[in-house]
């Protein structure tokens, strides 16, 4: 299947407004260690173990097929995936990035969010591999109201910060897929 989503004049638009807004990654990112680039925005912090954030990352590795079907139902809503990129003798970095095409099981977009320490900047390419996808986000338009789907870690860092987004934020979120 092979999903073309944005053209990369859209995407780097887009980048620039989820950025803006904060919708996702911005204002809460997942890492394993402080990561400098996100040094005015609220960073939360989970263990390797963390039973809820694992549990969490597997269903939405193990629902890629349902992210699959709303971006071919909806090809006017926004797609994000939070890969994970391994840091040597650091652990693991995670990052949203905004899906500009997915061909072959090799999704391709562009990082929201900037890391000096993986030498990355918000806005940069990056082909993952499937197997680095440990969440997925469907924005339906408007992007500003629309429903929510997926967003698996977001959900348990909202348990631990109700409010870290906003009150309406969790309103919008659609029930997840049934494992």
């Amino acid at each position: 299947m092979k999903l073309q989503l944005f053209s990369r004049a859209h995407a780097s638009a887009l980048v620039a407004w989820v950025l803006a807004a904060t919708l996702c990654g911005g204002a809460i990112a997942q890492s394993t260690y402080r990561d400098k680039s996100l040094s005015d925005a609220p960073i939360m912090h989970f263990s390797d173990k963390d039973p809820a954030m694992n549990d969490a990352m597997r269903r939405a590795h193990a629902s890629l097929s349902v992210f699959q079907k709303l971006m071919a139902e909806d090809p006017k809503g926004v797609a994000l995936v939070k890969v994970a990129l391994p840091v040597p003798s650091r652990g693991t970095v995670y990052k949203w990035m905004l899906l500009v095409d997915w061909n072959g099981g090799n999704p391709k977009g562009r990082f929201l969010q900037g890391s000096p320490t993986l030498g990355i900047k918000a806005g940069d390419a990056y082909a993952a591999k499937s197997a680095q996808i440990v969440d997925w986000t469907f924005l339906e338009r408007p992007l500003d109201s629309g429903k929510i789907h997926g967003d698996f870690t977001t959900r348990v860092m909202l348990t631990r910060d109700p409010g870290a987004l906003g009150p309406d934020y969790p309103k919008r979120h659609q029930p997840l897929p049934k494992p």
